[in-house]
């Protein structure tokens, strides 16, 4: 019958090395969300994000959210509403989801 080999015989699992170019990527990386999400809020809102934040607001507080196609389409309205419920709602997270 066949036996299972002891566990010394299977492989290590290895990770993979970070190299200068994987490293050079993730700050790359971190720079750029950096600069996306630096200072969202010091700007008041102007109309057409003031629309967008009250209706996602009224959709995360459970209020009557109806689409109105002159609004464009409502996944904006949904992942503001997500935002909202996680982070709580302000001029910072109305922006999250634009940056």
């Amino acid at each position: 019958m066949g036996q299972t080999p002891p566990a010394s015989a299977t492989p290590a699992r290895q990770w993979p090395a970070i190299t200068l170019e994987s490293l050079l990527y993730l700050v790359i990386l971190a720079l750029a969300l950096l600069s996306r999400f630096w200072d969202l809020g010091s700007r008041a809102l102007h109309h057409d994000e003031s629309l967008h934040a009250y209706f996602s607001w009224l959709l995360a507080t459970g209020q009557n959210y109806t689409h109105d196609p002159l609004m464009h389409g409502p996944f904006l309205f949904h992942f503001n509403a997500l935002i909202y419920a996680l982070f709580g709602a302000s001029d910072v997270t109305t922006r999250f989801s634009s940056a």
